[in-house]
């Protein structure tokens, strides 16, 4: 098999949404750092234009946000996305 069928069959077999222990420390991070900020799940979801359901779901690793919801989310907690979402050695 040649490097460009590899990397096909690679990228099929790839995951198409986020594992849930990676689900798990994002929400696990948005919780920790939306109570540094005192802020309530329906305040977070407010600021974000979702439910409080989705806010409860993202902390509970039952789903993760969407690319804007996930910028929306770094603003609102005054925190940068990297933090939030993984590109630092913490959130990783």
């Amino acid at each position: 098999m040649d490097k460009r069928c590899l990397t096909v069959v690679l990228m099929e077999a790839a995951p198409k949404t986020p594992s849930h222990a990676l689900r798990s420390r994002q929400g696990k991070r948005i919780k920790e750092l939306r109570g540094f900020r005192k802020m309530s799940q329906t305040q977070l979801a407010e600021a974000v234009n979702v439910t409080k359901a989705a806010v409860s779901e993202w902390e509970n690793g039952k789903s993760s946000p969407r690319q804007h919801h996930q910028v929306a989310i770094a603003k609102a907690l005054s925190t940068p996305w990297s933090a939030l979402f993984g590109l630092d050695g913490e959130a990783a």
